[in-house]
């Protein structure tokens, strides 16, 4: 359902009248359901943290709104253990248009503060991989 209605969205970024008329009313109150319903799930999907990164880079205007909470989503997400490698790949692309979308608006005072919390996040996942291991052991 996710990816039909981002499909659905970006289709309309030709069509101005379209766009303004449903894009631009609709698309914010899609984000909300669509992180209310990640908030709450603990099985997380990649189909949608890359649809999700197909919307923020395709209207970000209409999805500046949201970006605080996608973001919280995509470390939360990070942050659950075991983290399959195609989520991780999902939520850094996600993490990365969101970024991508903010230094389109202009607000780059807070690029520091999001690789800080990108890189914290990545080195959690990396000590949770690397605390499984038993030293001497093949990987």
């Amino acid at each position: 359902m996710v990816a039909t209605t981002t499909t659905l969205f970006v289709m309309t970024k030709d069509y101005p009248d379209i766009q303004r008329e449903i894009t631009s009313t609709q698309l914010p109150k899609f984000l909300t359901v669509t992180l209310n319903i990640m908030e709450k799930t603990e099985d997380q999907t990649p189909s949608v943290f890359h649809n999700l990164s197909k919307l923020f880079l395709t209207f970000p205007g209409a999805t500046r709104s949201a970006s605080d909470r996608a973001v919280k989503a995509s470390f939360t997400c990070l942050n659950r253990m075991p983290a399959r490698p195609e989520i991780i790949e999902a939520v850094s692309t996600c993490l990365l248009a969101i970024h991508s979308n903010e230094d389109k608006a202009g607000s780059r005072g807070s690029q520091a503060d999001f690789v800080d919390k990108f890189c914290g996040s990545m080195h959690a996942v990396l000590d949770r991989i690397f605390s499984c291991v038993e030293e001497g052991e093949p990987l």
